[in-house]
């Protein structure tokens, strides 16, 4: 029983993820396939990738300065399979990543680090990884991670328990070089395990900081069935028990199964769950709006109709005016296709149908061919990047692009880009994406080909649709941004003022501003650090760098 829902609660739907999953026994959740004693290897650039030969470097091409020709192999720890499931950007546009490693006895969780054009950091914790074994816990993952304003980085996964056969869930603080914060929890120095049953993290971004808190979400079993949960720890790391009961909130849906994928905070604080429901034995893609209290709100939670299709989905972002996007895939094998949906933004929980079709994105890449889209990012004009995987005649990785209307941006590569790996990969699951501060889209995850032995991570890089670094800049006389450092509000020394952005270094846009106003206020939620100013005038675009503290 603790294995059927431990594989359920991880909510893999693709099939080539479960394909490699196999029961070993109680005290261990899945086992990889046993691997000989080789060691995996950065391949050359021809056996890497095939390119999309272009004259030029356009965008949607393979950037050729990152990686190897636009890709990179990683692999921290030989005769290993490495799993990743959450990545992040920093200022400086280095990315780090999570997920576990596995040995086929043990699985324990990895953070690497990688410098900007893909390289593993090797200042990093033990030359650029760092592993952490959780006490008895045969099986531990990391799910998600998040930077924090001073650089400390936060984990969240879970592991099972050797002695009790409970699924634990933990959060650890590391310091900016990979080293375990000994101030931080209350089960261990660095970390603190909970338990509100059978516990599972979410997939990626499972970790939200709104006001001076700490929110992780994640799935709860209790008596066969397994809820949707959110977990309330203070700074310290110590639950918080004063949230909603005894520190977290248990949500079920509709009297079935329900697991969580991502979730996201709203300007107000409150947080949108997404996963899947079951409803009469059918999965359905579902979005959960909880008040910062953990009691449900506004449209509490909607599924998505796909008639008799499964559907799951995978990511959510919530923009600076509260629309709501998501984006997942619905179908049965071998037809199924992704979608991306956008809410209103006055949690009706009513589809925008000013966007898109009626407010979906619908890709069909064809009748024997699984679409599996697992994560979406804004990009510099209002719109979305969507990225994810494809599985039919061959394995390639996916990444579409919509305008800020819900259309295909058809500047980017016609707006689908299909990357088809020259090892051919027999398993792959391109579950990441960050932007870096060109607008580049870096592309992550893991696969397994007959290259090598096991499993390995990879990175890729794609050109952006917009080099923010290429936008033309007006002279400081011309436009000033002040005061800088900023706490509340700014003002913009420049005339005929039609459009304001301003964008995280990540590429995410935070804030967005219409005409000339005597001042722009900062959001409610938003975290201390470098931003980029953009503004647009009648006959000019420029940008200031901007410290928000």
């Amino acid at each position: 029983m603790l294995i059927l829902f431990a594989l359920q609660a991880e909510n893999v739907k693709d099939q080539a993820d479960i394909d490699i999953r196999t029961k070993i026994g109680a005290a261990t959740l899945s086992s990889i396939t046993k691997r000989k004693d080789m060691k995996k290897y950065l391949l050359s650039a021809a056996a890497v990738v095939t390119m999309m030969t272009a004259s030029a470097q356009v965008p949607g091409d393979l950037d050729s300065t990152f990686g190897i020709d636009g890709l990179i192999y990683n692999d921290f720890i030989p005769n290993t399979s490495e799993f990743w499931w959450d990545m992040i950007v920093l200022d400086d546009d280095k990315m780090i990543k999570v997920g576990y490693s596995d040995d086929t006895n043990n699985k324990d969780v990895l953070v690497g680090k990688f410098k900007a054009n893909g390289e593993i950091d090797s200042t990093f914790a033990n030359n650029g990884y760092l592993t952490v074994d959780i006490g008895l816990g045969l099986t531990e993952e990391g799910r998600g991670i998040y930077e924090m304003d001073n650089g400390q980085l936060l984990v969240t996964g879970y592991r099972v328990n050797a002695l009790t056969m409970s699924i634990d869930g933990f959060i650890m603080r590391l310091e900016a070089d990979g080293s375990v914060d000994a101030t931080f929890g209350e089960t261990a120095p660095g970390r603190t395990e909970f338990n509100g049953g059978d516990n599972t993290i979410a997939y990626g971004q499972s970790i939200e900081i709104v006001g001076n808190e700490i929110y992780v979400g994640g799935a709860v079993q209790e008596n066969g069935q397994a809820d949707l949960a959110l977990f309330n720890f203070l700074m310290d790391g110590t639950l918080d028990n004063s949230f909603s009961s005894g520190g977290y909130a248990q949500i079920d849906i509709k009297g079935e199964d329900d697991f969580l994928n991502d979730m996201s905070a709203t300007n107000n604080g409150s947080f949108v769950l997404v996963g899947s429901s079951e409803l009469a034995g059918l999965q359905h893609a579902s979005t959960t709006l909880l008040t910062s209290f953990g009691t449900p709100t506004g449209f509490a939670t909607q599924l998505l109709d796909f008639g008799t299709a499964a559907a799951d989905i995978r990511d959510v972002y919530v923009d600076q005016n509260d629309y709501i996007h998501v984006a997942g895939s619905q179908g049965t094998a071998p037809d199924i296709d992704g979608f991306v949906a956008r809410f209103k933004s006055d949690f009706s929980g009513d589809l925008d149908d000013t966007w898109g079709t009626s407010g979906m994105v619908g890709s069909n890449p064809g009748a024997t061919t699984e679409m599996q889209l697992f994560k979406m990012m804004p990009v510099w004009d209002g719109g979305l990047v969507v990225t994810g995987n494809l599985q039919g005649a061959a394995i390639q990785s996916y990444a579409m692009m919509l305008t800020a209307t819900g259309g295909f941006q058809s500047d980017f590569s016609g707006g689908d880009v299909y990357l088809s790996f020259g090892s051919t990969p027999n398993v792959l699951v391109a579950n990441c994406v960050v932007t870096q501060s060109d607008g580049g889209i870096v592309i992550g995850g893991w696969l397994q080909n007959q290259t090598f032995i096991g499993s390995a991570g990879f990175l890729t890089k794609l050109v952006p649709y917009q080099d923010v670094t290429g936008i033309t800049e007006i002279t400081a006389s011309n436009v000033n941004v002040y005061p800088n450092p900023v706490s509340t509000d700014f003002k913009i020394d420049l005339e005929e003022v039609q459009s304001v952005q301003l964008i995280s270094m990540e590429g995410r846009v935070v804030g967005n501003w219409e005409g000339d106003q005597a001042s722009y206020k900062l959001p409610a939620v938003l975290p201390s650090g470098a931003y980029v100013v953009k503004a647009k005038s009648n006959n000019s675009v420029g940008t200031s760098r901007i410290v928000v503290k």
